[in-house]
C-alpha cells in the first residue's frame, strides 16, 4: 500500500511540474516545448492520476477499507477544489498569453496538489489505527487474564473438594480391608481353638498367621499414608482464606479430632501386627493354646483400627457435606457469563472495524478460544451442582486451557502490531525528516542571500543599523527554523511513545536544540558564517537520520 501511495505522489509531482515552466519562452526552436504544450501534458498526467486513484480505491475496497477511504477522500478533495476546471482555465489563459493570471492559477493548482500529496502520504491515520488496535487487544488480554485467574481459583476449589472426596474413598477402602482382615483373623482363631491343647503340628496355622501379619504390616503403611493425606487436607483448611462459609470454622475443630483418629488407626494396626507376630512364634513352637491370647489381642487392635477409621470417615464425610457446592456452581456460572460477554464483545468489535485488519470478517485473535471456554464452564457448573468435583475440575481445566490459548493468541497479535507500529513510525519519520531537509535547505539558501543583501547595505551596516529588508527576512527565516523545531519535537514525541529505539530520540532532541539555537540567532538578525555553519550541521544531521531510518526500515522488512 505504501508503494502505491508513493506512486500516486510521483504522479502528483508530474501533474504539477510543468506549471513551473509556463513562464518560459520558445528557445532552441523545435527543441523547446511551448507553455501550452507543457500545460496540456500536465493535464494528461492529472487525468491519469485520477484514474489511478479510482482503480486503486476499488482494488483496496475489500481488503484495506481505511486506505481505500483515504483515496476516495483525495478524489473528493480534487472535486471540491475544482482542480479539473482550474486546469482547463489555465490552458485557456496560456493560449491567450495571459501569463500573470496563468501563473496565479498554477500556484493555486500546485497548492491543491500538495494538499492531495499530504493526504495520500499522511501516516497519522495509520499510526492511530494501529494504536487503537493495540489498545483494544490489550483490553481484551487484560480481561482474559482476569478470567484465567477466576477460572483457576474455581478449579482449585474443585480440586480441594475432589481431594476430600478421594480421601473419603480411600478411608472406605481401608475399612473394607480391615474388616476382611478381622474376619480372617477370627477364622484363624477358631481353627486354632479347634486344634486343642495337644502338641500337634501347628505349622499350617503359623503360616496363615504369618500371611495375616504381613497384610497387617502392609495396611499399617497404607494407613500412615492416609493419615498424612488427612493432615495435609486439615492444614489447607486451616490456612487463611481456605475455608468457605461454615466449613472454615468447623474444619479446624474437626481436623483436631480427626488427627486423634488418624494416630489411633495406624498405631492400632501396628499393635495388631505385633500380636500376630507373637502368635506366629507360638504356633511354630507347637503351642497353639498359648497363641490364642495374642490372636485375641490382634482382633481387639484391628477393631480399634476399624473404629478409628469409622471416625475418620465420618469427619471426612462431614467436611464433604460442608463444601458449598451450590455456591461454587453459581460462581462458575458467573465466570461463564463474563466469558460469554467477552466473546460477544470481541465479536462485536469485528463488525465495528473499518480498518485493514478488520476487513473480511477476520475474527479477533483468541475469540474462538474464549467462545469454546463457555460450554466447558457451563458443564463444570453442572457437575458441581451434582456434587461431582472431580468431573467439574476437568471441565474447568479445559476452560482454563482455552483461555490460556486465547491469551497466547492475543499476545502474538500484539507483538505483530507493535512491530507494524515500529515500521509505520519509522516510515513516518523518514517522510517527516525528508520534508524538513528540503525546507532547511531552502532556509539555508535564503540565509546566505540575506547575508549577501546585508553586505550590500554598506552605509547602514557601518552605522550599526540593520536594514529593514534584512530584518523582515530574518524574522521570516526565524519562523521557518522555529517551525522545523516544532516538527522535530513532534517527531521526538512519536519516537518516545513508540519506545523501541534509544538512539533516534537522542539525535532528534539534539536536532531540535540546534534548530532552536539558529532560530534565536535569526531573531537577533544574525546571518553570518557561524549561523550558516549551524544550518549546514542541521542538514547533515537530517541526512544522517534519514539514512539511518531507511536502513532500519529495510532491515526490518528483510526476511529473517
Amino acid at each position: 500500500m505504501t508503494r502505491s501511495l508513493i506512486t500516486l505522489a510521483v504522479l502528483c509531482a508530474l501533474a504539477g511540474a510543468p506549471s513551473a515552466q509556463t513562464g518560459t519562452t520558445r528557445q532552441d526552436g523545435a527543441k523547446a516545448q511551448s507553455p501550452l504544450g507543457l500545460q496540456q501534458q500536465a493535464q494528461k498526467e492529472y487525468i491519469k492520476l485520477k484514474k489511478t486513484m479510482r482503480e486503486l480505491s476499488d482494488l483496496l475496497a475489500s481488503t484495506e477499507k481505511r486506505k481505500s477511504q483515504r483515496l476516495k477522500t483525495g478524489l473528493r478533495l480534487l472535486t471540491e477544489k475544482g482542480v479539473d476546471q482550474k486546469m482547463r482555465a489555465i490552458e485557456k489563459l496560456i493560449a491567450d498569453e495571459s501569463w500573470l493570471d496563468a501563473l496565479d492559477s498554477m500556484k493555486t493548482v500546485n497548492s491543491d496538489l500538495q494538499s492531495l500529496l499530504r493526504l495520500l502520504l499522511e501516516r497519522d491515520e495509520d499510526l492511530q489505527a494501529i494504536l487503537e488496535q493495540i489498545e483494544q487487544l490489550e483490553g481484551f488480554k487484560n480481561k482474559v487474564e482476569k478470567l484465567i485467574a477466576e477460572q483457576k481459583g474455581e478449579k482449585e476449589k474443585s480440586a480441594k473438594a475432589e481431594a476430600i472426596a478421594e480421601h473419603l474413598e480411600n478411608i472406605e477402602r481401608a475399612k473394607q480391608r480391615v474388616e476382611r482382615l478381622i474376619g480372617e483373623q477370627k477364622q484363624l482363631k477358631a481353627e486354632t481353638e479347634g486344634q486343642g491343647a495337644a502338641a500337634k503340628d501347628a505349622a499350617p496355622l503359623a503360616k496363615k498367621q504369618g500371611g495375616l501379619g504381613q497384610k497387617a504390616e502392609n495396611l499399617q503403611g497404607e494407613l500412615e499414608d492416609l493419615e498424612k493425606e488427612g493432615a495435609e487436607l486439615d492444614s489447607e483448611a486451616s490456612q487463611p482464606g481456605q475455608g468457605q462459609g461454615k466449613g472454615q470454622g468447623q474444619g479446624q475443630g474437626q481436623g483436631q479430632g480427626q488427627g486423634q483418629g488418624k494416630s489411633q488407626a495406624s498405631a492400632s494396626m501396628g499393635d495388631a501386627a505385633q500380636s500376630m507376630s507373637k502368635s506366629q512364634d507360638k504356633l511354630f513352637k507347637k503351642s497353639p493354646e498359648e497363641s490364642l491370647d495374642d490372636q485375641e489381642d490382634a482382633i481387639e487392635d484391628l477393631e480399634k483400627t476399624k473404629a478409628a477409621l469409622d471416625e475418620m470417615s465420618e469427619e471426612a464425610r462431614r467436611k464433604l457435606l460442608e463444601i458449598p457446592f451450590e455456591q461454587m456452581s453459581r460462581a462458575q456460572l458467573e465466570t461463564m457469563q463474563k466469558t460469554d460477554k467477552l466473546a460477544k464483545d470481541m465479536e462485536k468489535s469485528e463488525s465495528n472495524k473499518d480498518g485493514d485488519s478488520g476487513a473480511g470478517g477476520e475474527p479477533v485473535p483468541g475469540r474462538n478460544n474464549v467462545e469454546q471456554a463457555v460450554p466447558k464452564q457451563k458443564n463444570g457448573a453442572g457437575q458441581l451442582k451434582e456434587y461431582k468435583p472431580g468431573d467439574a475440575k476437568q471441565q474447568q481445566q479445559d476452560a482454563q486451557d482455552q483461555l490460556e490459548d486465547a491469551k497466547k493468541a492475543l499476545e502474538d497479535a500484539l507483538a505483530q502490531l507493535r512491530q507494524e507500529l515500529q515500521q509505520e513510525v519509522l516510515r513516518a519519520l523518514e517522510e517527516r525528516f525528508t520534508e524538513m531537509l528540503a525546507k532547511q535547505r531552502e532556509l539555508s539558501l535564503q540565509t546566505k542571500l540575506t547575508e549577501k543583501r546585508r553586505s550590500q547595505q554598506g552605509e547602514l551596516i557601518a552605522a550599526g543599523r540593520v536594514p529593514s529588508i534584512v530584518r523582515r527576512q530574518c524574522e521570516t527565516l526565524a519562523k521557518g527554523e522555529m517551525g522545523l523545531k516544532t516538527e522535530a519535537l513532534a517527531a521526538l514525541k512519536l519516537l518516545e511513545d513508540e519506545g523501541s529505539s534509544a538512539v533516534f530520540p537522542e539525535i532528534t532532541r539534539e536536532l531540535a536544540d540546534m534548530l532552536g539555537s539558529v532560530a534565536d540567532d535569526l531573531d537577533n538578525y544574525e546571518t553570518d558564517q557561524d549561523v550558516q555553519d549551524q544550518q549546514v550541521q542541521i542538514e547533515k544531521t537530517l541526512e544522517a537520520l534519514i539514512d539511518a531510518l531507511t536502513e532500519q526500515i529495510e532491515t526490518n522488512d528483510s526476511p529473517p
